[in-house]
């Protein structure tokens, strides 16, 4: 989803005209379906996915302190957005390679 949005986000509107003028838009027909029960975590990597190190990666104590507000399980938190970033990291890097 994260990577979806980064790709399409900001050209959703022109895809959905494109849509409604009965085009094809495989963009759209390989959205990923939206998980309830991944909604915290796409909330926690939004909030907290600006503030990184010198390296790029999130910092941890970020992580903690928006998982403290928010009360939520920080090793959980960290597991979830550590393995979303390095997805979407993979992503920005092949991407910048083309």
């Amino acid at each position: 989803m994260i990577i979806w949005g980064m790709e399409w986000g900001e050209k959703i509107e022109a895809l959905l005209d494109m849509q409604a003028r009965g085009k094809r838009v495989p963009a759209l027909e390989n959205i990923p379906a939206y998980r309830p029960d991944l909604a915290l975590y796409l909330r926690a990597y939004i909030d907290c996915g600006s503030d990184r190190t010198d390296r790029g990666i999130m910092r941890f104590s970020v992580v903690c302190k928006w998982a403290e507000v928010y009360r939520v399980d920080i090793t959980e938190c960290w597991d979830v957005l550590k393995a979303a970033d390095s997805e979407v990291r993979k992503w920005q890097q092949s991407n910048s390679k083309r």
